[in-house]
């Protein structure tokens, strides 16, 4: 009998990534494992290639060739949109918190835009008016964009 590894939580193999005029190569056959519970940190000098990668590896942006995976998937065939509001944090090195918002709270924020399915149990019964809620949404206290 084989014991089948489990896929990392994210992997990144072989990404490249050239900026539209040609001229820089953020990233040439850059490769990462990250596996579910480890801790990773991204270092290097300015204008290396880092914040590229982030954006790639959270789905912000697409590499020029190879593959990023979460959970074994590739990124590709995912709702990145979805992605991002439900399995990834993303903080922005301009990041715009919100003031009147705590840290854990600013962080929270992208997953009021997510779909939730409707809660289960007694209240959730065919014919009440929680069973034909598909999502919960916060009442925001900033506009929100129509996208």
């Amino acid at each position: 009998m084989t014991d089948v590894a489990p896929p990392p939580l994210l992997s990144a193999v072989g990404l490249t990534r050239t900026y539209p005029d040609g001229d820089v190569h953020a990233l040439r056959g850059v490769s990462l494992r990250v596996e579910p519970g480890e801790s990773v940190a991204i270092t290097g000098p300015s204008g290396c290639g880092k914040s590229t990668l982030l954006h790639l590896l959270g789905g912000l942006d697409r590499p020029d060739s190879g593959v990023i995976s979460f959970k074994g998937t590739p990124l590709g065939s995912l709702d990145r949109d979805a992605f991002r509001a439900r399995s990834l944090g993303f903080i922005f090195q301009s990041f715009h918190l919100l003031p009147t918002l705590t840290a854990s709270e600013n962080v929270q924020v992208p997953m009021f835009e997510a779909p939730w399915p409707a809660r289960g149990g007694a209240s959730g019964r065919a014919g009440s008016p929680s069973a034909s809620a598909s999502a919960w949404r916060s009442p925001a206290p900033w506009p929100t964009s129509p996208n």
